[in-house]
């Protein structure tokens, strides 16, 4: 997705949920904790924000070479996503993330926009504490079946149970990357 293709689905999620993300709404509803202030300060604006982390930047951020920085690098949370850039913005980059997933594996037809939003809404509620890089692995991951086939059956208990997959992949790499660590003397 090029940036204006993310800008629309991002005005189209907001209309359509109801969740306007406007300059004065989001100044009632960002926090201020070290984390929030840090993700703006790195990433900018709201807008800023969903186009450096698109999923058109999956494969690009998503090497196998890039494991130990996607799980452990400075890319923000879902909740911490939703403390920069107030309430809904965390269910709105997942909502495009997941548009993308349908549209790749091309059952747009069957899912509607509330099982997108209610998806959406159960993994930043569920899996906040995720950084947004390893979100963006695991749908990269998705789509090439290392969970499992979503195809012609999308629909968000699959990807919540492939997500439930994910984490274990994810314990076992990051156990897998502290080992090397201290086998190099990091502590």
């Amino acid at each position: 997705m090029d940036k204006q293709t993310v800008m629309k689905v991002v005005r189209s999620v907001s209309s359509a949920s109801g969740k306007s993300m406007t300059a004065s709404s989001l100044s009632t509803s960002v926090g201020n904790s070290p984390a929030a202030i840090e993700c703006r300060k790195f990433y900018g604006t709201r807008d800023q924000f969903l186009t450096t982390f698109n999923p058109s930047n999956q494969l690009t951020y998503c090497r196998r070479d890039c494991l130990e920085r996607i799980m452990l690098g400075k890319a923000p949370t879902l909740t911490t996503v939703e403390q920069a850039y107030g309430k809904g913005c965390a269910e709105s980059w997942m909502e495009i993330q997941l548009k993308n997933l349908v549209n790749y594996v091309g059952c747009q037809e069957r899912v509607t926009s509330a099982m997108i939003e209610t998806t959406a809404a159960v993994i930043v509620a569920e899996f906040g504490f995720l950084k947004v890089t390893e979100i963006m692995l695991f749908m990269l991951r998705l789509k090439s079946g290392q969970f499992g086939s979503v195809y012609g059956k999308t629909d968000g208990l699959r990807i919540t149970i492939a997500l439930r997959d994910f984490l274990r992949y994810r314990a076992v790499t990051l156990d897998l990357i502290e080992m090397r660590r201290k086998g190099e003397g990091h502590f």
